[in-house]
């Protein structure tokens, strides 16, 4: 039954000698269930050509507010990888993304910099990736209040795409709109124009 898709019917709890066994009753959608049609279509568009995999679900109850699960997803996927599968960068910066969302800057920033750490030992210095995750780990500096950290490594994601002779890629207008905003907010109104 690999790729079925089921409908959970009822989940009870509490059951078995120390009340920590549930039982879940499930059915099988066949291809007629239009509901399960449009999130499996879902799920494909937003991962492209690639396979719909447990980060793919994480990623969307994650988008749904569903933290807790899709934390759990990421976790259980990660134990699936090996530890020099290229994947682990996207489970580590989808778990920093449901950390910040959560609140928990710090957590958030470790793991990003785990993130970080498995993508400079897997890419070249100047991939856009890397670029992405510097620019992640600014946004939870900014979220915490830490703008000189967040504005470093803003800077950081910018240098890495001129590095990279990138200086029109559409991350460019993100990367550069962060560094704005934080130059406004300690009102350095001059370095903030570009």
């Amino acid at each position: 039954m690999l790729g079925s898709i089921f409908q959970l019917n009822e989940v009870e709890r509490n059951h078995g000698e120390d009340g920590k066994l549930a039982i879940i009753r499930m059915s099988l959608c066949g291809n007629t269930n239009d509901d399960f049609n449009k999130l499996y279509d879902y799920m494909k568009e937003q991962n492209g050509a690639e396979e719909i995999n447990l980060l793919s679900l994480g990623h969307v109850l994650c988008s749904m507010g569903q933290f807790n699960l899709a934390e759990q997803y990421c976790h259980r996927f990660l134990k699936e990888l090996s530890l020099v599968d290229s994947l682990r960068v996207d489970v580590y910066c989808e778990l920093g993304i449901i950390a910040k969302s959560t609140e928990q800057y710090d957590k958030s920033l470790e793991l990003y910099h785990k993130a970080l750490e498995c993508s400079m030992q897997s890419r070249p210095s100047d991939h856009v990736a890397i670029a992405n995750i510097y620019n992640s780990i600014g946004e939870v500096h900014w979220a915490k209040d830490e703008q000189n950290q967040a504005l470093e490594s803003f800077k950081q994601a910018i240098a890495i795409l001129e590095q990279a002779h990138l200086g029109m890629h559409h991350a460019m207008a993100l990367f550069q709109d962060n560094i704005g905003r934080a130059y406004e907010y300690q009102k350095k109104y001059s370095e903030a124009v570009v």
